[in-house]
């Protein structure tokens, strides 16, 4: 008996060894804050454009597109660190050092799209503000969906948070019966446009 107790501990304790040798080698912690970093930067962009014309936030929204074609740049590169390109053996980029060469992931163009609206924002009409801003959702909602499939658990730890929400719309629920009725049933906050 106390020879089994011994083999199962040992058995644990290599397997422990080995997820830990196996999540800094993947460097997950840094990953994380990278990624949290990344979301920031993109829906601050994403929300400095949409309420670009609101004279409430007409300063900071400037602040916030200048500060993001700084951010994006150094995520870009920091990301680089974590997700290497692909050589495809054709010949791109190959003259270029070697963190560079070949093709930038995905995840990062996000960010590369992202940087290159940020640049633009100012100079841009309407039409096409209105387009970057459909662009920066979709792509928004990309990179997250990128980054959950990296680092993102697959179980929560409670059955609440894992429960599919409902739609939230404002104006609706406005109409609907007052708010005080609506918290005292439970019903879910009001999140806005997201």
């Amino acid at each position: 008996m106390a020879d089994l107790v011994s083999a199962v501990v040992a058995a644990i304790t290599l397997l422990l060894g080995w997820l830990t040798i196996r999540n800094s080698q993947l460097r997950k912690e840094e990953v994380v804050s990278w990624a949290n970093q990344a979301i920031r930067t993109l829906q601050s962009l994403l929300v400095a454009c949409v309420l670009e014309d609101k004279p409430f936030f007409e300063q900071r929204s400037k602040e916030l597109i200048v500060d993001a074609v700084v951010e994006t740049s150094v995520l870009i590169e920091q990301g680089r660190i974590y997700f290497r390109n692909e050589v495809r053996h054709d010949g791109h980029g190959m003259h270029k050092p070697e963190a560079y060469r070949g093709y930038r992931p995905r995840i990062l163009d996000v960010l590369v799209l992202a940087h290159q609206i940020a640049c633009e924002w100012g100079n841009a009409s309407p039409e096409h503000k209105r387009e970057m801003i459909q662009l920066l959702e979709s792509d928004n909602k990309l990179f997250v969906s990128m980054v959950q499939k990296e680092i993102g658990r697959q179980r929560t730890v409670s059955t609440e948070t894992k429960i599919g929400g409902a739609s939230i719309d404002l104006h609706e629920l406005l109409t609907q019966a007052p708010a005080s009725a609506r918290v005292d049933a439970g019903s879910p906050p009001v999140r806005g446009w997201i």
